[in-house]
């Protein structure tokens, strides 16, 4: 493929994604499509720009996380009550493909300016919005709709797995990744649970996983190089602790 029908496929990409949200915007009735659209779109975006480049499960472990965000702010935009909240999903919607294709491209075709383990962050750091959209989503769908509860927990301990094994640091062996696989599994059975039993609002359970799954990819770090010092270690255990602890006292309980 040409160079620069490569470089445009990023942005490319991003034009029809805003276009399909406007679409969306005016004509709500028409969800799920839309969406549908914008997701097909970025998967034949990131195959291209992928394809014959890196090894296939490179290719799964970078663009897995980010569908599957794509996934969980899909379905949140079915239950968004606000102008404000379903113009945020779009924003995300529409940028983190964007962002995910232009890394792509930068390592594919310019590894030099190529920021050091770049979508490997960015996958830490979709896992807890993937996992927030996925649970606030898929809790009201269980509460406003008859969806079999086992869905919510196939759905949480999946997303959970993939998003442990795909952000595991480059240098961790397979053991590891294994063992780190099934801890992120276990961590969305006890966010389906909480999901399922809590008398609390979507936005606060959605909150509650996302700290859940946050929480133990973070503590990972520390077992690599360079690692954190244990003031930093204690500060962000503390600010997690109270940002977990106001959300739940000022939560309104059913």
């Amino acid at each position: 493929m040409p160079l620069l029908l490569r470089r445009l496929i990023p942005w490319a990409s991003a034009i029809v994604l805003a276009g399909a949200m406007e679409w969306f915007a005016r004509n709500p009735l028409l969800y799920p499509w839309p969406q549908i659209v914008g997701l097909s779109l970025f998967l034949c975006s990131f195959i291209l720009l992928a394809y014959r480049r890196l090894p296939v499960m490179e290719i799964i472990s970078y663009g897995l996380p980010s569908v599957l965000t794509m996934i969980g702010l899909g379905v949140a935009m079915l239950l968004a009550d606000s102008f404000w909240e379903r113009t945020l999903f779009i924003i995300l919607f529409v940028g983190i493909p964007f962002l995910i294709l232009e890394l792509l491209y930068t390592l594919t075709s310019d590894p030099i300016r190529y920021p050091v383990n770049a979508l490997s962050r960015i996958n830490i750091a979709l896992a807890p919005l993937a996992i927030f959209s996925m649970t606030a989503s898929l809790v009201g769908v269980y509460v406003f709709a008859p969806l079999p509860w086992w869905c919510l927990l196939f759905a949480l301990c999946f997303v959970s797995a993939v998003f442990a094994f795909a952000t595991s640091h480059p240098t961790a062996d397979k053991s590891h990744r294994i063992r780190w696989t099934v801890i992120g599994a276990l961590i969305g059975l006890h966010a389906a649970v909480l999901g399922l039993i809590l008398p609390v609002g979507m936005t606060v359970t959605g909150a509650i996983a996302a700290f859940l799954l946050a929480f133990p990819l973070r503590t990972r770090r520390y077992g690599f190089a360079p690692v954190p010092s244990r003031t930093h270690a204690w500060t962000e255990g503390a600010m997690g602790s109270i940002l977990v602890i106001s959300l739940l006292l000022s939560a309104r309980w059913a």
